[in-house]
C-alpha cells in the first residue's frame, strides 16, 4: 500500500506516470498535490497520472473534489477519467475507486 498524501511517503516516488498496482490487492491513496507533483503535463494545462491494475485493487482519491468525467477505450484496456482542477487521473475499469463524502467520516 502506498499513501503518496503522506510526505515521507511521496518523498520515495519522483516522475512517474503509470502506477501498476498488479492487480495483487494494492491500495494507493492519491491527493491533487500527489497527482500534480507526479504526474506527466499533457499537451494542455492538465497533469496525468495513469493507474493500472484489477478489481483486486483500489484506489482512494482523498478530496471529495474527485469526479468522474469519462471512460476511455485505449489498446489494451479501458480507463476511467477522474478530475479535479489540473489534476487528472486514468484510472484501469475494474479498480474500485473510493472518494470520500462531504459530511460523512472515512470508512
Amino acid at each position: 500500500n502506498l499513501d503518496l498524501t503522506e510526505p515521507a511517503d511521496a518523498a520515495r516516488v519522483v516522475g512517474i506516470e503509470v502506477v501498476d498496482l498488479a492487480g495483487q490487492g494494492g491500495v494507493l491513496t492519491l491527493d491533487t498535490a500527489a497527482v500534480l507533483s507526479l504526474g506527466t503535463p499533457d499537451l494542455g494545462a492538465t497533469t496525468l497520472l495513469w493507474i493500472t491494475g484489477s478489481g483486486a485493487d483500489r484506489v482512494v482519491l482523498a478530496e471529495p473534489e474527485w469526479t468522474y468525467s469519462t471512460t476511455l477505450v485505449e489498446t489494451s484496456a479501458t480507463f476511467d477519467v477522474y478530475l479535479t482542477g489540473s489534476a487528472e487521473v486514468r484510472i484501469q475499469s475494474g479498480i474500485t475507486v473510493d472518494i470520500p463524502v462531504v459530511g460523512l467520516p472515512p470508512a
